[in-house]
């Protein structure tokens, strides 16, 4: 329930609130979370509002490839065990 109320107001701090505020609580729901790809739905509703018609999603891809290597980092740190 937390993940799923957490991801609410992620992606909807995507709209309301200024991009660096939703970068920082996506990154510590990156680590808060495992595997937590609901990042990239948020960052995709984060560039259907604010980004160009002929745009890549260039955002979601980079979430896309950064969860793993979240995932990855999480189990190497000490912090995490």
């Amino acid at each position: 329930m937390l993940r799923l109320s957490l991801t609410i107001l992620l992606i909807l701090s995507a709209v309301a609130l200024p991009w660096w505020a939703g970068l920082v609580f996506l990154i510590f729901s990156l680590f808060f979370f495992s595997w937590y790809y609901e990042g990239a739905l948020a960052t995709l509703s984060y560039e259907l509002v604010y980004g160009l018609a002929s745009q890549v999603f260039w955002l979601t891809i980079i979430i896309l490839l950064t969860v793993p290597m979240v995932e990855w980092l999480k189990k190497r740190l000490y912090v995490f065990h």
